[in-house]
C-alpha cells in the first residue's frame, strides 16, 4: 500500500492523506466541524501507529475554526517535521496562523503561498 486516505473530506473537514513512500502527510480542506475533538482524536488515532513514516506535513486549510488548532498543534508538536504551509496568497489570516503555529512549534515551516486567478470579463455585467 502506497497511499492511505485517513480522512476523506467533508465541508467542514480536511482530507489527510499519507503517502508512505514520500513520508508525505496532506491536510487539505476546511477545518470547522462542530465536533473537532472527536474528528481530530480520530485521526491521531490512526496517524500514531503510522508517525515513523511522516518526514513532512502539508497544510492547505482554507478555513480553521480556533477549535481545530489545538489539534493540528498537537499533530505538528508530535516530531520535529518539516511543515509545508500552503495558503492563498490574499488571504493573511491563514499566513499569520502559519507564522502563529511555527513561533510556537520547534518544526521547520516552508511558507507556499499559492496564486488565485480571477477572471473578470466585463461584458458579462453590461446591460
Amino acid at each position: 500500500m502506497k497511499k492511505l486516505i485517513i480522512t476523506e473530506h467533508t465541508n467542514t473537514t480536511p482530507n489527510i492523506s499519507l503517502d508512505y513512500c514520500s513520508g508525505l502527510l496532506k491536510i487539505k480542506g476546511n477545518s470547522f466541524s462542530f465536533d473537532s475533538k472527536t474528528f481530530w482524536m480520530g485521526v491521531m488515532d490512526k496517524i500514531g501507529e503510522l508517525m515513523s513514516y511522516i518526514e513532512t506535513i502539508e497544510i492547505e486549510l482554507n478555513h480553521v475554526s480556533s477549535n481545530s488548532i489545538p489539534y493540528i498543534l498537537k499533530l505538528i508538536n508530535f516530531n520535529y517535521i518539516n511543515i509545508n504551509w500552503v495558503y492563498d496568497e490574499l488571504d493573511e489570516d491563514m499566513y499569520n496562523l502559519g507564522e502563529d503555529l511555527e513561533s510556537i512549534t520547534k518544526s521547520t515551516f516552508n511558507f507556499y503561498p499559492v496564486v488565485t486567478e480571477f477572471s473578470f470579463n466585463s461584458t458579462e455585467f453590461c446591460v
